[in-house]
């Protein structure tokens, strides 16, 4: 009975891992800021679990690529709802680019998912403990560029 459930939850982790194989992950979300009252609306069109209030103009932009950050990293954790397809900044909107390591890691989790790949087979290839390799997989934990590059290399990409 064990083995048949085990079984099982790897056959629907294939199946989700096949239905994202398609998926990019997007590293730059558009957001307007609103004026309300006394405070500032971000406003992310595409990411709503983004938005935020800011005391001036100045720290809403300079707040929305860390909050962008945190809004997908709930949704990719969570896993229940799609990512979004974002558009090209309009006219008046800004556009929040998550940092460098975010990029790099998007590049690694897309990879992986296009190869069927899991933690478990990412800590045996690089020879590190499968908390470590989960964590390459966690897009809010900050990593450094040459351990996510080492981690690429196992699945042959690059940075």
């Amino acid at each position: 009975m064990c083995k048949q459930l085990r079984c099982s939850a790897r056959m629907l982790l294939r199946v989700v891992f096949v239905f994202l194989l398609a998926m990019q992950i997007p590293v730059r979300f558009r957001y307007r800021i609103e004026r309300r009252q006394a405070r500032w609306n971000v406003v992310f069109p595409e990411l709503s679990s983004a938005n935020f209030t800011a005391d001036s103009p100045a720290q809403a932009r300079t707040e929305a690529p860390e909050k962008a950050l945190a809004a997908l990293a709930r949704l990719l954790l969570k896993g229940s709802e799609a990512v979004p397809v974002c558009q090209r900044a309009h006219a008046g909107e800004g556009e929040a680019v998550l940092p460098l390591f975010a990029q790099g890691k998007a590049r690694f989790i897309e990879r992986a998912w296009a190869l069927q790949v899991q933690a478990a087979d990412v800590a045996r290839a690089l020879g590190i403990t499968r908390q470590e390799a989960a964590r390459l997989f966690d897009l809010a934990h900050p990593t450094k560029i040459d351990a996510l590059s080492k981690a690429l290399e196992v699945l042959g990409a690059q940075l």
